[in-house]
């Protein structure tokens, strides 16, 4: 009967394809991957600029601060700048530079006369 299979036929297609809609809804139900989140952009490095030897120095951001604070080229009376500041200012009165100082010793005092 030529009819009754066409029917099988459209019948196992129909079970197919109800089978795969089953398929496509359980993979749209399911949560998708999440991406791990993107780092946060680096923190912008503040740049000074410091009068050393009568000259103007710089940029320097805080490594560089505080590698001229251990050779000695910047102390706290050394005037330095950043944009934004309304002039130069002694680095012991800046609250992001005073800061670094604390990792270094101040400098010794003058020997002592004999006595």
């Amino acid at each position: 009967n030529p009819s009754g299979s066409g029917l099988a036929g459209a019948g196992v297609g129909l079970g197919a394809g109800y089978m795969m809609g089953q398929q496509m809804m359980g993979a749209m139900n399911q949560p998708a991957p999440q991406a791990a989140p993107a780092p946060p952009p680096p923190l912008p490095q503040v740049q000074y600029y410091a009068a050393i030897g009568g000259q103007q120095a710089g940029p320097f951001d805080t490594n560089a601060l505080r590698q001229q604070i251990g050779s000695g080229a910047l102390t706290r009376d050394t005037l330095i700048w950043k944009q934004g500041m309304a002039g130069w200012t002694k680095a012991g009165e800046v609250p992001d530079v005073s800061s670094l100082f604390g990792a270094a010793p101040p400098p010794l005092p003058p020997p002592m006369p004999p006595g």
